[in-house]
């Protein structure tokens, strides 16, 4: 079990097109994560909660670097493909040979598309099958698009049906398919933008600055208590004042507006997957980053009422 594991991660890290050895990659970055756990903890003195975030973003930065590659290696090659598909039909029909027209496309600029054929060329030199380096070429690539477009090309070969025609009717199902997610894209922007936005800018601001002035609010009170006049209050404690950071009254509220705000993320990047692909963990693993940018932004809303504070 624990064998296919690794192999099947193996495969998922070549497969995104990383050039770096498995077991260096590896090795890389259990060393980023020992460093910036201990850097952390001990040199900035972290709480618990930044400390496992810092430690949870570094082991999310190990696989979301391969799943970036790997999914900008999908859309290039599905990009590719209706032109790519229709090249080698058109070679097909000017008198050309299966091998002619994989080869002649794979000359072409096709991305990676021009690269896959290229390999399927190269197994087929080896003595494989059509059929079988095609089909094993596109499950590789984890592009459904790629695949099923493996799988009627071989049926269709099978049948005996005619290839070139096929090729073409892929083709342009192909660019249909393509143009329909570039069209959910395009309706889903402003959705995204605006979930962008308020989960993860407006609201960790909102947050930071509010308990700031509460605690402002709450500290000026205290200096001012038994402050008095014959006028009133006297006020000139809480003019001078200047916010030093959260009391230790709001400390628990702080810990839990921090928290709150870790989990309104991660709920978010779930939401933004189901509108834009679909799937609510396609943007999951990117959650640590975006917690740490969220308290980074918390951070600055607590910063900018030191700022208000100090020109009243």
């Amino acid at each position: 079990m624990a064998n296919d594991l690794i192999k099947n991660l193996e495969r998922f890290y070549y497969s995104s097109g990383i050039t770096m050895n498995f077991a260096l990659y590896v090795t890389m970055f259990i060393v980023v994560f020992i460093a910036a756990t201990l850097i952390t903890k001990f040199v900035f003195d972290a709480g618990i909660f930044l400390t496992v975030i810092i430690a949870a973003s570094t082991i999310c930065l190990a696989f979301s670097i391969p799943i970036a590659r790997r999914n900008s290696r999908i859309e290039n090659l599905e990009a590719g493909l209706p032109d790519g598909f229709k090249h080698m039909a058109a070679v097909l029909n000017s008198g050309g040979t299966l091998i002619n027209a994989i080869s002649d496309a794979s000359e072409s600029d096709y991305g990676v598309f021009s690269e896959e054929l290229k390999y399927v060329i190269s197994q087929m030199n080896l003595g494989r099958s059509f059929d079988d380096v095609l089909i094993e070429t596109a499950e590789a690539s984890d592009s459904q698009v790629f695949s099923r477009s493996a799988y009627i090309i071989s049926d269709a070969k099978k049948s005996g049906a005619g290839l070139s025609d096929i090729l073409k009717s892929i083709a342009e199902d192909t660019s249909d398919v393509l143009r329909l997610k570039r069209e959910r894209k395009s309706r889903t922007t402003m959705q995204v933008v605006f979930l962008l936005i308020a989960g993860f800018i407006l609201s960790p601001f909102i947050f930071g600055f509010t308990i700031s002035i509460v605690s402002y609010i709450g500290q000026g009170f205290t200096r001012t208590e038994g402050i008095t006049s014959d006028t009133g209050v006297d006020t000139s404690a809480a003019s001078q004042f200047q916010i030093s950071g959260i009391s230790s009254d709001l400390q628990d509220l702080d810990n839990i507006l921090q928290a709150f705000i870790s989990v309104q993320i991660i709920l978010t990047l779930i939401a933004i997957g189901i509108i834009r692909k679909g799937q609510a963990t396609a943007y999951v693993i990117y959650g640590p980053f975006i917690i740490i940018s969220g308290l980074i932004i918390y951070e600055l809303g607590k910063g900018a009422v030191k700022i208000l504070v100090g020109t009243i």
